[in-house]
């Protein structure tokens, strides 16, 4: 048999000792990947204190995985002669061990011969189906990812990354309309469900740290925020020490930044410069007791889990005051309001200290980045 190394780099027949009976295995075919016409044979090893351990194979093309695969673009282009040498044959073909784990590679050969499967998997396109399967979206990529991070399979990585987006987005508008989706859920799931149907941040983090995905971190970090505030298991125990020093700085930045926006707007004060009301004294009453509210969350005893979705339900406090806000206020509260919800978004990868890891267009939505799309 061979292992990467030796297929990379023997380039003489190993020795061979005696069989014994920790030899014993049970070996598997894979059912959906065990080509005849396949000419090399992967095989994996369940972990020794597993009773009785398993050998699974999965007979795939040396073709294929070059083609999506630097690491196997680079044995198999090597010295063929070598490579047959050091490798133990079934079924005419020479056999490779690779180290991981069964599930993993299951779920990474899958993704190189179906990829449709991967990018369709239920989660990605609703991830509130059935109520709790938005929350175990990470960690069912996170196998095929690691070895697409390990092999170098460029193109499986990409498609896997952009579905994580989607869950993970770099927008607000994307993200308003998870939370709306999830909103929409959680009637139709009994209450003691209702945390599982959340997103799992604390799962997103490892995956996103272990596989370089830095772009799904803010959004990660925030809701793993939100997660602590509700008092929520969300995995804040999957976090290395190093991390969860990141994100309790992260957080207190978060919650700093919050109350400085909210202390900016309770001066108790009309600012727009085209109020229509006489003397100003309807509109200045009504917009004082309005941020009278918002002053009243600067402090970390009454400040909300979720500043971003209580900040987009200030508008509607806006709407509630009806006539009493002539309309130029209306228009003015609303757009400051939007404004400081935009703000505290793209400000995420500063707090969490991922500013110069995110892509530059972090947090810009097509329309701030001049994009048409209709």
């Amino acid at each position: 048999m061979a292992d990467l190394d030796s297929a990379a780099n023997a380039s003489t027949h190993p020795g061979k000792r005696a069989r014994t009976e920790s030899d014993a295995f049970i070996v598997v075919k894979s059912q959906d990947l065990w080509f005849p016409k396949g000419d090399i044979i992967i095989r994996t090893t369940s972990e020794a204190a597993v009773i009785p351990r398993t050998r699974m194979m999965y007979k795939v093309h040396k073709d294929i995985l070059a083609l999506h695969c630097t690491a196997f673009a680079d044995i198999f282009g090597g010295p063929q002669a070598a490579f047959e040498g050091v490798s133990e044959q079934d079924e005419g073909a020479p056999v490779m061990d690779l180290p991981d784990a069964e599930e993993d590679v299951s779920a990474f050969l899958k993704a190189l011969y179906f990829p449709t499967e991967t990018k369709l998997h239920p989660g990605v396109l609703n991830p509130y189906l059935g109520g709790e399967k938005w929350n175990l979206i990470p960690s069912s990529y996170h196998g095929t990812l690691r070895l697409a991070t390990k092999y170098d399979a460029a193109g499986i990585r990409r498609l896997i990354i952009e579905a994580l987006l989607q869950e993970w987005p770099t927008v607000l508008g994307q993200w308003d309309r998870l939370r709306q989706a999830l909103a929409n859920t959680l009637p139709l799931v009994p209450e003691e469900n209702h945390w599982s149907c959340y997103p799992s941040s604390g799962n997103m983090i490892r995956l996103a740290m272990d596989c370089n995905v830095p772009d799904a971190l803010p959004s990660a970090f925030y809701d793993l925020s939100c997660a602590v505030e509700d008092e929520r298991d969300d995995g804040l125990s999957l976090l290395t020490s190093k991390e969860l020093c990141t994100f309790t700085t992260g957080q207190r930045a978060l919650y700093t930044r919050f109350s400085n926006m909210c202390r900016d707007f309770s001066n108790g004060a009309c600012r727009s410069e085209t109020c229509s009301a006489q003397g100003k004294s309807d509109c200045a009453d009504v917009m004082g007791e309005l941020w009278q509210t918002v002053a009243a969350f600067q402090t970390v005893a009454s400040r909300p889990s979720d500043p971003l979705a209580w900040i987009g339900f200030l508008p509607q406090c806006v709407d509630a005051s009806g006539a009493a806000l002539c309309s130029q206020c209306q228009r003015w509260s609303k757009s400051e309001f939007i404004k400081m919800r935009k703000a505290l978004w793209k400000e995420l990868p500063g707090f969490f200290s991922l500013a110069n890891s995110v892509t530059t267009s972090w947090g810009y939505e097509c329309e701030d980045r001049g994009l048409y799309y209709p």
